[in-house]
């Protein structure tokens, strides 16, 4: 008897928990990996990053499912009436389950603003290896056709027959042709080189441009989040005051009839005693 019996959990509460259990699982996920993640040279390939950004994002697409799940039963039980009229859950219980909704909204915030500070590290980092492999790219280009236009400007040197020298002048002709087509080839490469590393540049701008808008916005959902909270908790205590007000009303009214039945109780007694008098008088 003095041992009470354990409450049930309600269907809220349980899909709740598992909401709340799949944000702690994710952050602790994240937390662990993070570093090697973010490293360029850790003990995770790029497939694998790949991967965990999939799963990651499969994580927080059913969370935030469950969410809205979450705060569609609410709606739908803040609409459910009793026989009597009367709506099944009051005030207080839909404003404690839109708090809760609110918590979760906010755990699985943190953890996803986490994760996304980690990816602009890598798309960084991205950027930046492949701007230093087409620059590899483009000074092995260059040294490969200087090596090539160094031989062929050798080839006609130190020919002893004159048939032999108008030959080899005929080929350097051809080489210093050759030369200038490469040269030629080389600059177009190198100006699309140039246009391919503005191009990173203004993206990697863009992406940075993002990041931090993306981060602003999350603030200001952070922000709008907590107002909203601080709204319902107004709203609770506000019907709380309407209903003591409607109590206080009707108490108030219910004295003033009987403060007026008294009255005129009263008056008509002492016209009564009026009237007696005035006959006994008589």
């Amino acid at each position: 008897m003095l041992l009470k019996k354990p409450v049930k959990s309600t269907p809220f509460r349980q899909a709740a928990d598992q909401v709340q259990a799949s944000i702690v699982a994710l952050r602790s996920f994240i937390d662990e990996n993070k570093r090697d993640y973010v490293a360029a040279a850790g003990r995770f390939t790029a497939e694998q990053k790949d991967r965990i950004e999939e799963e990651v994002l499969q994580v927080v697409s059913s969370c935030r499912a469950r969410v809205e799940q979450l705060t569609n039963s609410i709606v739908a039980a803040q609409q459910q009436r009793a026989p009597s009229g009367r709506p099944v859950v009051n005030e207080q219980t839909v404003a404690h389950l839109h708090g809760a909704v609110l918590v979760l909204v906010e755990q699985l915030h943190v953890a996803t603003a986490a994760f996304d500070r980690c990816r602009a590290v890598r798309n960084a980092q991205r950027l930046a290896e492949d701007m230093r492999m087409q620059q590899r790219r483009a000074t092995n280009y260059k040294a490969t056709t200087s090596a090539q236009h160094a031989s062929s400007n050798s080839t006609g040197i130190g020919l002893p027959d004159g048939g032999e020298q108008r030959q080899g002048a005929v080929e350097s002709g051809g080489g210093q042709l050759q030369q200038t087509m490469h040269d030629q080839e080389t600059q177009r490469l190198l100006e699309d080189l140039m246009r391919s590393t503005n191009q990173v540049e203004r993206v990697e701008r863009t992406v940075r441009d993002i990041t931090t808008m993306q981060q602003m916005i999350s603030t200001a959902v952070m922000q709008q989040a907590e107002q909203i909270e601080q709204l319902y908790d107004v709203a609770v205590e506000a019907t709380a005051h309407v209903r003591r007000g409607n109590e206080e009303l009707r108490k108030t009214i219910a004295v003033n009839s009987s403060s007026t039945l008294y009255i005129v109780v009263l008056l008509l007694t002492a016209s009564a005693l009026l009237l007696l008098f005035d006959w006994i008088n008589s």
